[in-house]
């Protein structure tokens, strides 16, 4: 296991800052809550996309400080537009050693074929996925109902109390 620098991180919301391998950024939810994302990798071949890795850890509102990424906490690793770090949505709060790359299977096979293949999941579906998640959408609400469950890390990570669009 890697070392983390800081148990605790501290954040000013007013202060953008620039993203980089390794940037923790808080995704901001319906609810006004922001859950914990990482970037891990930096894939300019792979359609200038980035891999990130976001964890079930998750803050009621926009201020405090956070613990750091807990590897055990791992919901998903997925190569996705680096758009919301770009403009600030998904603002950055620290950075800290890239961890998870080694839960992405499939990572060294697609960089050897120079990531084609790569599948390559929109922020805005991040985002939405995040919010189903934390049962604050519909988890099933997708063209294939079982969509969000592909981008699970594994499937022991899918919440016991999601929400559905037949409730």
């Amino acid at each position: 296991m890697i070392p983390i620098s800081k148990p605790k991180i501290e954040y000013d919301m007013a202060k953008k800052k620039e993203w980089t391998e390794g940037a923790l950024f808080l995704v901001p939810q319906a609810d006004n809550g922001h859950s914990l994302g990482q970037v891990v990798s930096i894939e300019k071949q792979a359609l200038n996309s980035v891999i990130c890795a976001f964890y079930d850890q998750r803050n009621p509102d926009s201020v405090g400080s956070w613990a750091a990424p807990d590897p055990n906490k791992m919901i998903a690793i997925l190569f996705t537009t680096p758009d919301l770090l770009n403009n600030g949505t998904w603002r950055v709060v620290d950075r800290l050693i890239p961890l998870g790359l080694d839960r992405m299977g499939n990572y060294v096979k697609l960089k050897a074929a120079n990531f084609v293949g790569a599948e390559i999941t929109g922020s805005g579906n991040v985002m939405e996925f995040l919010n189903a998640f934390y049962g604050l959408l519909p988890w099933d609400d997708w063209h294939d109902p079982k969509y969000l469950d592909t981008l699970l890390v594994s499937p022991e990570m899918k919440p016991k109390d999601l929400k559905f669009k037949n409730q």
